[in-house]
């Protein structure tokens, strides 16, 4: 249960917000469901270095602030694919 723990358990809540896409959901829809399960990932990751390390850190800039901008454009890499992801995933 080291610094990357809550982040471990934020993936397993994303997934599961995720998973509520559908291939009926329109462009913005899909993007605000992605925002918002990533978002889980963070919260739960310094909600999780709050309590390891202190709330007098600077929290943000060590655990969200580098990893912003990738994740900002694989959110809108995969909003652009999902609708495609959905379709090949029935042909399997």
């Amino acid at each position: 249960t080291g610094p990357t723990m809550g982040y471990l358990i934020g993936f397993l809540v994303a997934c599961l917000l995720a998973s509520f896409i559908t291939e009926k959901d329109n462009y913005l829809v899909i993007f605000i469901k992605l925002i918002l399960s990533v978002s889980t990932i963070y919260i739960l990751g310094i909600l999780w270095l709050g309590i390891l390390f202190g709330w007098n850190k600077p929290l943000i800039q060590m655990g969200v602030t580098p990893f912003l901008f990738a994740e900002i454009f694989k959110i809108a890499l995969l909003t652009a694919l999902t609708k495609k992801l959905l379709k090949f995933r029935k042909f399997i």
